[in-house]
């Protein structure tokens, strides 16, 4: 699979994916420059290519003139939805199962808009999983319940 890359309106290539990543891990490239490939339907920044994403270095800032790597950071919101996820199939259902659903969501979104700043999208997706599960068992609970008041107010109608 080959890669065309672009930078500043400039293009070349075609690269070999081996290459992409060997230029990406020695800075030649960077995970903002646009890469497509054929079928592609436009051109993408390289970091959303997940087999480049793994050995493409931190996202290149400059300070003062001097100019350095900063490496990227995992998403709080992504950390925030796996506890509530994990807080919603323990021990409290209602409020951090819907927490987890939020923050998952809302994890995803800045992950895939951040070009390769922010990572944790597993963590974001086990908080999804485990959120929905726990607004599953919510519903079920709430049905149970529902069932029973109507059947015991069904007895208590016949017994009269």
């Amino acid at each position: 699979m080959e890669f065309h890359i672009a930078r500043d309106g400039q293009q070349s290539g075609p690269f070999s994916q081996e290459e992409v990543r060997r230029r990406l891990s020695t800075g030649e490239l960077q995970p903002t420059d646009r890469g497509w490939q054929t079928g592609m339907a436009e051109w993408m920044p390289l970091s959303t290519f997940p087999m480049l994403v793994a050995t493409a270095p931190p996202m290149l800032t400059t300070s003062g003139g001097v100019t350095m790597y900063q490496p990227a950071t995992t998403s709080g919101m992504a950390v925030a939805s796996l506890v509530m996820g994990i807080l919603s199939v323990t021990f409290f259902p209602f409020l951090p199962s819907i927490l987890a659903v939020i923050f998952g969501h809302a994890a995803r979104s800045s992950i895939r808009q951040s070009q390769g700043r922010l990572v944790g999208d597993g963590l974001a997706v086990a908080g999804l999983v485990l959120g929905y599960i726990g607004v599953g068992l919510l519903v079920l609970a709430i049905a149970i319940a529902t069932v029973m008041l109507f059947t015991v107010g069904i007895a208590a109608a016949h017994s009269k």
